[in-house]
C-alpha cells in the first residue's frame, strides 16, 4: 500500500529536523522544491476519509470539565470543537525554512469582544493553507450572530480570552507555545486524544473532534455545509461533507 501524502511529509519533516539538529537549519532550493512537490502530490491523490464514528456532545462536555487535565489541553480541545477543526490543525504550523512543524506561538492568537460584548478568539496560521505562506484565520465567537459561532459549541472563546490576557499581563513572550503546559512544553494532538479517550470507549483519532463537531453542528444545530465551511475556515462546503456523520445534510 503506498504511503499517504501526510505520512510522506511527516517522514521528510523528521529527516530535515534530524539533519538540522546536527548540521544546522538547511535553507536551499532543493528543500523548498521538495515541499512544493509534496503539496502537489497531496492535491492529486484521492482524499482519505476517517471512518471512525462521531462522539456525542456529552463526551466533550465531560472531557472539558475534567480537572485532571491541564487547562491548556482542555482549552485546545474546546477551541478545536467550537471551530470544527482537526486536533493538531492549530497546535502546530509549518515554517518556510523547515519541513517540520513547530508549536503554535502565543503571538498568533488574537482575543477581544464584539460590539455586542461577546468574546471572540482568532488564530492566525498558515497550517490550513497550501504552505505557500498564505495566512488563514480560525475564529471562535460567543456571539450567536457571528459566522464563527458554533450552535452547539462550548463558548471556549470566553475562557481563551481570559487565559491569554492573563498570560500576557504576566509577561509571557510572543514566541512561547500558545497551548503551553504547566511544565512549559506545548500541547500535542496526543494530549487531546488521550483526554477524549478517558471519557469514551469508542475509537478516537486526530479527526474525531472535527467529525463529531461537524456532525453535531448539522444534526443538532441545523447548520448548512456552507455555514460549516465558514466556521472551520475551509474554502468550499464540499470539503466538509465527508466529515459529517449525519443524514439530511443541507448543502446550501
Amino acid at each position: 500500500m503506498p504511503l499517504a501524502p501526510n505520512s510522506i511529509r511527516s517522514y521528510v519533516g523528521n529527516i530535515v529536523s534530524f539533519a538540522g539538529h546536527f548540521m544546522g537549519e538547511p535553507d536551499d532550493r532543493s528543500l523548498r522544491a521538495w515541499k512544493l512537490v509534496l503539496v502537489r502530490v497531496s492535491a492529486w491523490m484521492p482524499k482519505s476519509v476517517d471512518s471512525r464514528p462521531a462522539l456525542g456532545r456529552e463526551v466533550f462536555r465531560a472531557a472539558l470539565g475534567d480537572r485532571r487535565s491541564p487547562d491548556a489541553v482542555r482549552l485546545a480541545l474546546g477551541f478545536c470543537f467550537d471551530t470544527a477543526s482537526r486536533a493538531g490543525d492549530f497546535l502546530t504550523e509549518p515554517r518556510a525554512r523547515s519541513a517540520a512543524a513547530v508549536p503554535m506561538p502565543l503571538s498568533h492568537m488574537r482575543v477581544g469582544t464584539g460590539l455586542d460584548g461577546a468574546p471572540w478568539a482568532e488564530l492566525m496560521t498558515t497550517v490550513k493553507g497550501d504552505r505557500t505562506g498564505e495566512v488563514a484565520r480560525i475564529r471562535a465567537s460567543c456571539s450567536s450572530s457571528s459566522p464563527a459561532f458554533h450552535p452547539c459549541g462550548f463558548g471556549t472563546a470566553r475562557a481563551i480570552r481570559v487565559w491569554v490576557t492573563h498570560r500576557r499581563e504576566r509577561g509571557a513572550r510572543g514566541d512561547e507555545p500558545l497551548w503551553r503546559l504547566p511544565g512549559g512544553g506545548p500541547v500535542t494532538a496526543q494530549h487531546v486524544i488521550a483526554l477524549l479517550r478517558r471519557h469514551t470507549d469508542k475509537p478516537v483519532s486526530r479527526h474525531t473532534v472535527r467529525i463529531s463537531s461537524a456532525s453535531i453542528a448539522v444534526a443538532s444545530g441545523g447548520m448548512s455545509l456552507s455555514a460549516l465551511a465558514d466556521l472551520g475556515g475551509r474554502k468550499t462546503p464540499g470539503a466538509c461533507k465527508r466529515y459529517v456523520r449525519a443524514l439530511g445534510v443541507v448543502d446550501g
